[in-house]
């Protein structure tokens, strides 16, 4: 999350993929805020990136997120895209939240016991800090592109996170 979690509470999720997969899972703590802002969080991700793809030049690459996790992954392969640096052969995003402007409305009202609609406004300004900007960093799903990788998308439609997801979704069926 951007606020809280960390890499070790999904480490189940990361050894089942990696097991069903046969790939290398690489899980990465990053910075949070409210001692970090977004940009902190996508340079620290971004460096990293670019390390591996130095380290394992002939390797593909797939990114993903959860939630808070689902947000920097879709920045940061959009910045991937813009930067023309080696492209991810595909994306994963569990419940992302990929809008932290508020540009999308919800389907229909949710009480969702994880993901208040309520709380996304003051942890948007929490994780934003000073950054206002409207782009790929605060709102990855504004910007998506044809040149998006093949994304695999996993929400319950009963989250407050399902319109977003929707959204990507059908931004990813233009795109194909």
């Amino acid at each position: 999350g951007f606020v809280m979690g960390s890499a070790a509470q999904i480490r189940n999720y990361t050894y089942a993929l990696a097991d069903t997969s046969g790939l290398c899972v690489c899980s990465i703590d990053y910075p949070r805020a409210p001692e970090n802002d977004i940009v902190t969080m996508h340079t620290v991700l971004s460096n990293i990136y670019d390390l591996l793809t130095i380290k394992y030049p002939k390797s593909n690459f797939i990114i993903g997120g959860c939630s808070a996790g689902g947000c920097l992954a879709l920045g940061m392969v959009e910045k991937i895209i813009k930067e023309k640096k080696k492209k991810p052969i595909c994306m994963f995003l569990n419940s992302p939240l990929i809008d932290m402007t508020g540009t999308y409305k919800p389907i229909n009202e949710i009480d969702d016991v994880v993901v208040k609609l309520d709380c996304k406004k003051p942890m948007s300004k929490m994780v934003l800090g000073k950054y206002k900007k409207k782009d790929y960093l605060a709102s990855p799903l504004l910007f998506v592109n044809k040149y998006i990788p093949k994304c695999f998308i996993s929400v319950d439609n009963n989250e407050s996170l399902f319109t977003e997801s929707y959204v990507l979704y059908n931004k990813c069926l233009e795109n194909e």
